[in-house]
């Protein structure tokens, strides 16, 4: 695995995986949760899209903490 991606889809978050072999890349999606576990374990990149980052516009839940998607 190269790196992982956290980017928006329709229904929220997801992680995008680039997994190289040799000269071939492949891109595999799944949950958030999971790419950033992945990427933890691995010590492999972990990027956002600004979409991903973006906040919502609702206001800070009750500990104070701003929402993202």
């Amino acid at each position: 695995m190269r790196e992982v991606v956290l980017d928006t889809h329709e229904s929220g978050l997801r992680a995008l995986l680039s997994i190289t072999r040799g000269d071939d890349t492949e891109v595999v999606a799944c949950t958030a949760q999971e790419g950033v576990g992945l990427a933890a374990r691995t010590g492999v990149p972990l990027y956002a899209t600004a979409e991903a980052l973006a906040d919502t516009g609702e206001p800070t839940d009750d500990d104070g903490h701003d929402r993202l998607h």
